[in-house]
């Protein structure tokens, strides 16, 4: 069965649940169902709102493809936003307001470095100590979601504020949006170019070429002659660059201030966008937008309902559990 099939079959198995767990729960069927499909377009908050979401999942499904594409896991993405999330937030603190522009610029760098700094660490550790990047990734990204939590509810939290949260971060910090009262930002048009930067890097670059033939078999890229040390740590850290720019963005685009959970299961949706586009970058494009979309479509659903929120996260389970198959299968077919 080719890719793209196996995708879909993934994709609709996913809409086919939610549709299934719709007629059984939901006490007027038709009018859940008729929601989960027209619900993302019925407004222009909904559909905003799908767009911004897309266009975060499309920056973090590019890191973790990144990072597959070169053969390491990077299961630190959700540590990894919401390091980001918290520099941006803490720097539009203190920052001039002054400084518009230049001033969302540094916070945005400063949470790239953030989250690269998390990612390359476990790169490093694993070439120089040859420790599971999965293993570690993972629990040093858990690690920095404990700490900033600490952080957001104890000694950083804003006293006159009801929310668990730090203080909010000046209005000229915050980014424009495109089609109030939605949560559109600029970050649309930004997520493609990155996208397409990406591309660049993975398929027209020398770099890029080094790194997908690691990924592919790095014994052969090894007498290749190809310094395959450097692409265990390399892709780390852009993928973990990536991740805290997607925190930096929910912060000037959308919350204004780092509150508890503010990663709200970007890390993760990050690896299911990049797997469903088949760790291609421009194919991360659509598959933000579709994933989006199942994201806000379920939400529209049982908001109309009484259907229980997290028919969500089943839909997403559901994504992951027959991408993952489709690539098991694809792997023994290979083998």
């Amino acid at each position: 069965m080719k890719r793209s099939h196996r995708t879909a079959t993934a994709l609709s198995a996913a809409t086919l649940t939610a549709l299934l767990i719709m007629l059984i729960a939901a006490p007027h069927p038709g009018k859940a169902i008729l929601n989960f499909f027209t619900g993302p377009f019925s407004s222009r908050y909904y559909f905003g709102n799908m767009l911004s979401l897309a266009a975060l999942l499309m920056i973090a499904g590019g890191g973790m493809s990144i990072a597959f594409r070169s053969g390491v896991f990077n299961l630190g993405g959700e540590g990894q936003v919401y390091a980001g999330a918290f520099t941006a937030a803490m720097l539009g603190t203190i920052l001039p307001p002054e400084s518009g522009f230049l001033g969302i610029a540094i916070m945005v760098s400063a949470a790239s470095v953030a989250g690269a700094a998390a990612a390359g660490l476990c790169g490093l550790f694993k070439r120089f100590w040859n420790t599971d990047e999965l293993i570690s990734s993972f629990l040093l990204g858990q690690s920095l979601v404990y700490t900033i939590d600490y952080l957001i509810i104890g000694p950083l939290r804003d006293q006159k504020s009801f929310l668990l949260s730090t203080p909010e971060i000046s209005k000229s910090f915050w980014l424009p949006r495109l089609l109030p009262p939605s949560h559109l930002t600029p970050v649309i048009f930004i997520a493609p170019l990155i996208a397409w930067f990406l591309y660049l890097y993975l398929f027209k670059s020398y770099r890029g070429y080094e790194l997908r033939l690691c990924g592919l078999n790095r014994e052969f890229a090894r007498y290749g002659g190809i310094d395959v040390d450097r692409h265990l740590v390399v892709p780390m850290i852009i993928s973990g660059a990536l991740y805290g720019i997607v925190g930096a963005f929910t912060i000037v685009g959308d919350l204004h201030m780092a509150i508890q959970g503010a990663s709200s299961g970007l890390g993760w949706n990050g690896i299911a966008v990049a797997l469903i586009g088949a760790n291609h970058p421009l194919l991360i494009i659509p598959a933000g937008i579709v994933f989006a979309f199942l994201q806000e479509a379920t939400d529209t659903a049982t908001l109309s309902s009484s259907i229980s929120m997290e028919l969500s996260s089943i839909v997403q389970g559901v994504v992951f559990l027959f991408i993952t198959a489709r690539i098991v299968i694809g792997r023994r077919k290979k083998q």
